[in-house]
């Protein structure tokens, strides 16, 4: 557990009992407990050369310039939607801090459930075959009206579903543009108000969007242009490397469904022929994940599976996950006897040992207790951790084991977990130097791809200094799945494109 410095202990006693004589005196202490205190910060101890330092000054004008100008209404006290319309603007647009941070290498993306899932590729790409069809019923198989399947003939209607071929539909609609529109809207998560919708009924939205969208990327086609098409992005976007949750469904060109590991060899394919066709490489891992309200036998059974992945495909697939809402489904300690025999199942299958990336703390009750089991178990990473500003012995804690924070502002947002990202608990987890990074968890259905929007909402609610925009960034690379080895050769190929980047910012003057 982390201690309180002597000299901390000290300045306080001091300044509790004793009357200060003359002004000298307590500014000196003054200035020494706030020393004292940014010497906690997470990137107090990053190294920076003179040119960093130079090209700080430019990031900071940049910055300045950027929080005047949105002054009256900065653009991480409003929803995100609305703040990237009226106040951020597109990719390509007029925002110069925006386009800095777009150009900025990030190093590794570590929390992300989307690959190949940009709402407006996938429209154009898969809505507009032959065999795609749209359930216009009230319900399907699975519950989601407005899903997809890809057939070589109508498919069979139950349970309330009504398949139609979507481009009968779309001829038929006299408006092309507004069809597209509304399937697009179909795709896409819109923060309801909190006084009328219930934070479970948000979640069964959000699962139903997210559904949605994975079953138009489903055939095979589809999904092989849709992810090479997202790799593109995350480059363009400044990301070295990606670390995936869960794995999709996919279904052949016989409209068969591939099983796992069929789709984990697809990825890896995938990977291979972006690489060999691109100048910027990328790289990729996996963590199997299923939802949290999985039974107790489904689980143990996947961990045993991710256990027999890991040995096949080492330094692909990296370890296990439980995702959804945690309010609503079973919290880690339900699981609690299976994740115990793991330990016994891999040393007695000869198999790696077990490697946990749990999702924790993505709620705003303090009672829900997820945060010390995955502590406990022994979790890498956490994913979110939002609910860490309740627990101040688990935030000491998982700083002194090194266990970094998965930190996704625009997506905590979306879910009503923050309104204002001013009052996001990665400041307090930062300030107490707890290791974090910038994700964007599920940006297709939030309407944007990448990454640089949710630096651009963290850089400005928290003015990140340059020092500690490195340092996030080598966060991600440090606290990746990746071996030692490759860490070390993705770290010099980040470091390589950074130099290259502040030799560009001191230009920006």
């Amino acid at each position: 557990m982390w201690v309180v410095p002597a000299t901390i202990t000290a300045l306080v006693f001091v300044s509790l009992v004793t009357s200060y004589v003359t002004l000298e005196e307590y500014v000196k202490d003054r200035e020494q407990l706030i020393y004292q205190e940014a010497t906690m910060d997470f990137a107090w101890y990053t190294d920076m050369s003179q040119t960093e330092l130079n090209a700080g000054e430019v990031w900071k004008k940049l910055l300045g310039d950027e929080l005047a100008r949105t002054q009256a209404s900065p653009a991480y006290a409003l929803p995100f939607r609305e703040a990237r319309d009226r106040i951020i603007g597109p990719y390509d647009g007029e925002n110069q801090l925006l386009s800095v941070i777009r150009a900025m290498p990030k190093g590794a993306l570590l929390h992300t459930h989307c690959i190949g899932c940009d709402s407006w590729f996938l429209i154009n790409t898969g809505s507009y075959r032959q065999d795609c069809y749209i359930n216009v019923g009230s319900k399907d198989s699975l519950g989601i009206p407005l899903s997809y399947t890809y057939a070589p003939s109508q498919p069979p209607n139950s349970n309330g579903s009504d398949w139609q071929r979507v481009v009968d539909l779309r001829k038929a609609s006299g408006n092309v543009t507004q069809f597209d529109l509304d399937l697009y809207h179909s795709l896409q998560f819109y923060t309801p108000p909190g006084g009328k919708v219930t934070q479970d009924e948000m979640w069964v939205y959000f699962d139903s969007t997210i559904r949605r969208g994975i079953s138009l990327l489903s055939f095979l086609p589809v999904f092989e242009a849709a992810v090479l098409n997202d790799f593109q992005s995350y480059v363009d976007d400044g990301i070295q490397h990606v670390e995936l949750r869960g794995v999709p469904a996919v279904m052949d060109t016989g409209y068969n469904f591939l099983s796992d590991e069929e789709v984990i060899q697809l990825f890896l394919s995938l990977i291979d022929q972006f690489n060999n066709g691109s100048e910027t490489k990328l790289s990729m891992t996996i963590i199997y994940a299923i939802c949290r309200y999985a039974e107790r036998e489904e689980a143990l059974s996947a961990m045993q599976f991710t256990a027999h992945l890991m040995a096949k495909y080492p330094g692909f697939i990296v370890g296990f996950d439980l995702m959804d809402e945690e309010d609503r489904f079973h919290p880690l300690f339900y699981y609690i006897n299976e994740f115990l025999s793991m330990e016994n199942y891999t040393a007695n299958n000869n198999l790696p040992t077990m490697a946990y990336f749990f999702h924790a703390g993505e709620t705003t009750f303090p009672h829900k207790r997820n945060l010390y089991d995955a502590l406990l178990l022994g979790t890498k990473r956490i994913g979110h951790g939002f609910a860490l500003k309740h627990h101040p012995l688990l935030t000491s804690q998982y700083k002194e084991q090194g266990v970094l924070v998965e930190v996704c502002p625009i997506s905590n947002q979306m879910l009503r977990l923050v309104h204002n990202l001013q009052d996001h608990t990665a400041v307090h987890l930062m300030r107490s130097g707890v290791p974090i990074s910038i994700n964007n968890d599920d940006p297709a259905i939030y309407g944007y791809q990448g990454v640089s929007y949710d630096w651009y909402e963290a850089s400005t609610a928290w003015e990140l200094t340059l020092r500690a925009l490195k340092q996030l960034a080598i966060n991600s690379i440090e606290h990746s799945s990746l071996t030692a080895s490759s860490k070390s050769q993705l770290k010099q190929r980040w470091l390589n494109q950074w130099n290259t980047w502040i030799s560009w910012l001191l230009l920006q003057q």
